[in-house]
């Protein structure tokens, strides 16, 4: 909560000077020394037990993920593999294969592992957000089955619920009362923020703007299920008409705050509600709006964003769990504060 890396680091470095300590306190340091921003010390941290031969697959697995980030994509691959190799059939270290594989440019050779992982999981967020990767760069005509921006994505207006009489004056009280929940300043390890803060389980607040979004939520809801309907492929194929909440939250980005491309392992339906927005929302140059599609992760082959959506106060924004999303970095003095969660089929 301090925001200084040594203190984060300081019982970890105190745990790995022990006598016998365990190697994976080493991945625990690489995975905080990355979401501080510094990839090159997060990969040394893991030389050590990357370089004994009996090095766990979760670690390799990482290390590969890290090696990729730093621009090697060749020993990215290589770790990758012996990850497979330290644990057959494991899917974390399959699916990390997959990853080096798309890195170095065998998109159908990623493609093969991909399609065995989903058959034993058919609805993990992180695989069909690789197989959209994969599909797109081999032009396969399934992509729209997970990737259609007409017909998956959606953003309009929250209803305005009980209480109020108008949408600004209810947005500006769920300003106030998420602003009030924020406790801490540094963004967490782990989450796709960066330069803000994140509150989880925001909606089981019972404060009265926060307890009446689900209210305010209904017509857009409604609206997106009626709009994506049912139909074949891995996202349309899940609704059956009725959702059950699996996560939510609020996020308070400072200045020059973003979110990196990712996508939402836990959802089917994802969102995005915009409640206090930065004016450089409107310089015209995309500051501080959603992207679609950019994947967040190493490819040899770059490819952008194909779709964006300008955010307004008390607009949400629906769109499939596994479709790769992330934030243009704003400028100015001002922050951006937005409430967020997951759907699943019920």
């Amino acid at each position: 909560t301090t925001g200084h890396q040594a203190d984060a680091l300081r019982a970890v470095d105190e745990a790995l000077r022990r006598p016998g300590a365990d190697p994976m306190l080493c991945m625990v340091k690489a995975q905080a020394l990355e979401f501080m921003g510094d990839g090159p010390a997060a990969l040394a941290a893991l030389a050590a037990p990357v370089a004994s031969p009996g090095c766990s697959a979760p670690v390799l697995a990482y290390a590969s993920h890290l090696a990729a980030q730093a621009g090697d994509t060749t020993e990215g691959l290589h770790l990758a593999q012996r990850a497979v190799q330290a644990a057959p059939g494991a899917p974390g270290a399959l699916q990390a294969l997959a990853r080096a594989r798309l890195a170095v440019g065998d998109a159908r050779g990623a493609m093969g592992i991909l399609e065995s992982l989903l058959q034993r999981c058919p609805n993990d967020q992180h695989l069909l957000a690789l197989v959209a990767v994969a599909w797109r760069l081999l032009g396969d005509p399934r992509y729209p089955l997970l990737y259609d921006y007409g017909r998956f994505v959606l953003a309009q207006p929250l209803d305005v619920p009980p209480g109020w009489s108008d949408l600004p004056g209810y947005v500006a009280a769920l300003a106030a009362e998420l602003k009030s929940a924020h406790l801490f300043h540094t963004h967490p390890f782990g989450h796709s923020l960066r330069q803000g803060s994140q509150m989880p389980d925001v909606l089981r607040r019972t404060s009265p703007a926060i307890a009446a979004f689900p209210q305010a939520l209904r017509g857009p809801l409604n609206a997106y299920l009626t709009r994506i309907g049912r139909g074949d492929g891995p996202f349309l194929a899940r609704n059956t008409g009725q959702v059950a909440l699996a996560g939510s939250w609020s996020v308070w980005l400072r200045p020059g705050g973003h979110h990196v491309d990712h996508v939402h392992q836990e959802g089917w339906i994802s969102s995005a509600c915009y409640v206090e927005l930065p004016d450089a929302i409107g310089s015209g140059d995309r500051q501080g709006w959603l992207r679609l599609g950019r994947p967040g992760t190493v490819l040899a082959q770059e490819l952008a964003a194909e779709h964006w959506i300008r955010p307004e106060p008390g607009l949400v924004a629906f769109f499939p769990s596994c479709m790769w999303h992330g934030t243009e970095p704003f400028s100015g003095d001002e922050r951006r504060l937005t409430m967020a969660f997951d759907l699943v089929p019920a």
